[in-house]
Parts: structure tokens; sequence; C-alpha cells
């Protein structure tokens, strides 16, 4: 009829899972996608049994059931693996800038998460005046291009060094957005504004 806890964490530790119903005996087994579990007889209308971390590898659903030694099946109940709450992720930068400078932006992760991260950074640009007169603003990353991708590796709070960007000549503002991905969720992050003073 229920279970204690009914939902646990992906990637998270071993428990021990508490079957509440009604006509178990001794010799009763709770099964887990029709895998038998340790169980432990404990009334006729509660049951434990435990359940190891690699079976909660991943997110998703597990059945829950109980068979009787005479092979009496109960009607199944839902165990959710949940995606992890998402790690404290800082992503800072400076909020004015001078033109045609080289600038710096940081990324740090408060706690290892247990799946990788994969972000991709993205350097935009609105310039102060509908039409700027001059050239367009040389707005790149150091290694090139607009866009940087990397990957935090999982169970690790090392992040990879964000290359050093360039601003343009255009008075305006840059925002720098992070999109991040892991275990099928994005993880939200605040976008940084840069202005470009004249």
């Amino acid at each position: 009829s229920s279970l204690n806890p009914n939902a646990a964490d992906a990637a998270g530790a071993a428990f021990t899972l508490t079957v509440n119903g009604s006509g178990f005996v001794s010799g009763s087994v709770v099964d887990w996608n029709r895998a038998a579990l340790a169980t432990t007889f404990v009334s006729a209308t509660q049951l434990t049994a435990s359940v190891t971390a690699t079976l909660i590898t991943n997110p998703g659903t597990a059945s829950i059931a109980v068979t009787n030694p005479d092979g009496a099946l109960s009607p199944s109940v839902t165990f959710t693996i949940r995606v992890p709450a998402p790690p404290n992720i800082t992503f800072s930068g400076p909020s004015t800038a001078p033109p045609a400078t080289g600038q710096t932006l940081t990324l740090s992760l408060g706690t290892a998460y247990p799946f990788p991260i994969a972000g991709t950074i993205t350097l935009t640009f609105q310039p102060d005046v509908v039409n700027p007169i001059g050239r367009d603003p040389a707005i790149q990353f150091s290694t090139g291009g607009t866009s940087f991708d990397f990957t935090i590796a999982a169970n690790s709070t090392t992040v990879p060094s964000i290359p050093g960007f360039q601003t343009g000549s255009t008075a305006g503002t840059i925002t720098a957005s992070m999109q991040l991905q892991s275990a099928g969720q994005t993880i939200p992050v605040s976008d940084i504004t840069i202005h470009i003073a004249r």
C-alpha cells in the first residue's frame, strides 16, 4: 500500500526500504522490477528490504511488489529515482569594461555533482545606438568565436578555465549567457551583463 521512502536521488547511497501493506508472511520477498531484494519480515503489515546503490544509479522509476512463498503477487507501487538537485553554480564577470580590452569570466561549482555537466557560454552584443557608426564590435573569446563549450566531470568540483574574451570598440552591452545540462535537466544560471562605455 505504501513505501518509505517512496523516492531517492539517482547516484545516491544504499538504503533500507520499508514496504507497508497487508497479508505478508514469513518468507515474503520484496521485488524491485521483478528482481528479489534481501527482505526482512517485520509483521503481517510491514517488510523491510535492502536497496543497493547500483539499483538507483540513473534517474527513472522502479516497480515495487511483494511475492509470498505461495507465489501470490501483490499489485505494484512505483518508486521514483529523482534527478538530484542541481549544485550551486557561481558565474561572474565585470559589470563594466573599457572598449577594446581583454576581460575574463569565472565559473565555480559549490559541490560535486554525481553526473557530468555539459555547458556552453555564449557572448552576444547590443550596441547603445540602433545603427552604430564604425566597424562591428570584435567581441570574441581568445580561442576564437563567441561561444565556448566545456564539460565538468561527474563527482568533481574542478571546472575548466574559461578563455579570456575581447571587448569591441562600440559602446553597448555584452551579455554572457551560460547553458548547463546534466542528467536530462537544465541547470539555471543567471546571465552576466557587461557595459562597454563610450
